[in-house]
């Protein structure tokens, strides 16, 4: 609290930017506003950070990173209404969408991915968690680019902490998107190959299934074949789209490295018609 200047109790819900009002947590602690040499601090009762308040547009937020709040705010001053709705209707009106296709965002976020390099792993996954949490879709996407410019920087440790982002607002777009940065880890690690496929299959979400039956896409004579058919046969009967696509991903692509293989799968076990259709494509 040193240096710091009391303003006020926060205690409802919007921000009023003129008054320097509002703002409530859902568990409805009372928060209150100050200000310090950084600027505006909300803190609770127990006088602990919380985060930062940044002005972005004509809203206030709080982030806990202001590299999270730069972000926010370069996307926010992109957002292409037109674009947005062709793109939240791709995606079946699960998301928000600020407009920003792939190009523009790699280009809006280049000196993002640059100055990541510099963040700590331990800081860097909170700014994941943190833009996870964030509305529209393209901040979760910039969450998985953060990965793919610092996944060779990852320990065993800071991998796992990946395991809590699967399932946090779970689509195909960003399953497939993390589970590709995740196999490259993977594939330099492949130590611990055996306990992260055990995990992964474990779990009682399709998710983190789908990501294990996919994970050895493009590894061709690399694939553990092994691994490969216990994925496969434990998710054989799961009447879940995703998992049956997954299947049919999976011998699809392993059938361009060793056919014979596929074949003697697909004629052996029972599969669905959309994974045996999938999975003998190029047979």
């Amino acid at each position: 609290m040193s240096g710091e200047k009391f303003i006020e109790k926060i205690n409802v819900q919007v921000y009023d930017i003129d008054e320097f009002r509002a703002y409530s947590t859902k568990s409805g602690r009372t928060l209150y506003l100050c200000s310090d040499s950084n600027g505006l601090v909300v803190r609770d009762n127990n006088i602990k950070l919380i985060g930062n308040i940044f002005k972005i547009q004509s809203e206030m937020r709080i982030f806990m990173n202001s590299y999270v709040a730069d972000i926010y705010k370069t996307l926010k001053e992109n957002t292409n209404i037109d674009n947005a709705r062709k793109m939240e209707a791709y995606m079946k009106n699960l998301f928000p969408f600020m407009g920003i296709n792939m190009p523009m965002r790699k280009s809006l976020t280049k000196k993002y991915m640059k100055q990541s390099k510099e963040i700590d792993i331990k800081s860097l996954l909170s700014i994941m968690y943190e833009l996870y949490d964030c509305e529209e879709r393209e901040f979760q996407y910039v969450a998985i680019d953060l990965l793919g410019e610092n996944y060779i920087r990852f320990s065993y440790e800071d991998f796992k902490m990946l395991y809590l982002l699967i399932n946090k607002k779970p689509w195909w777009d960003s399953i497939d998107a993390l589970r590709k940065q995740m196999a490259l880890w993977v594939k330099n690690n492949l130590q611990y190959f055996d306990e992260i496929m055990t995990t992964l299959l474990d779990s009682s979400s399709f998710w983190n299934r789908r990501i294990a039956l996919n994970i050895q896409l493009l590894w061709k004579n690399d694939t553990n074949t092994e691994w490969l058919k216990k994925a496969i046969l434990q998710n054989i009967d799961d009447e879940e789209f995703f998992i049956q696509k997954a299947i049919g991903w999976a011998l699809r692509d392993y059938s361009k490295t060793n056919a014979e293989w596929v074949k003697e799968l697909l004629n052996t076990y029972s599969f669905s018609n959309l994974a045996y259709k999938e999975g003998s494509k190029y047979l």
